[in-house]
């Protein structure tokens, strides 16, 4: 009888921590679940902020384009021509520049707060 009671105990520890392991790994898949909800969502979120930006860009780079187009199309000498597509390159170069340094910009700001959310996590 005393094997038994000694057994029956012994199953009983055993089955009440099998059943605080899994209650604590629970809570930590819905910790870990939680985290990557939030770092996903922070993710999208700033996928679609880039993409756009990436679009308003491009917009912008379409009517640089045309209007040199226009440009190009009153040209009326070789010297004339010279003139408009020197210019047309160093605003072309500023352009693209700022352009870079916006997405840049925008890129690292949104890295930083994904960053930021899952280390406090």
């Amino acid at each position: 009888m005393a094997e038994n009671n000694a057994v029956r105990k012994l199953a009983e520890k055993s089955v009440a921590q099998t059943k605080e392991t899994m209650e604590k790994m629970s809570a930590a898949s819905e910790e870990a679940t939680q985290v990557f909800r939030n770092y996903y969502s922070e993710a999208m979120e700033a996928m679609i902020a880039y993409n756009t930006k990436v679009l308003e860009l491009a917009a912008v780079d379409a009517k640089f384009a045309f209007d040199f187009a226009q440009e190009m199309s009153s040209v009326r000498s070789p010297s004339e021509l010279i003139e408009v597509m020197t210019k047309h390159s160093n605003e072309q170069v500023k352009l693209l520049t700022a352009q870079a340094k916006e997405l840049s910009t925008l890129a690292q700001k949104h890295f930083l707060k994904i960053r930021e959310n899952v280390v406090s996590s």
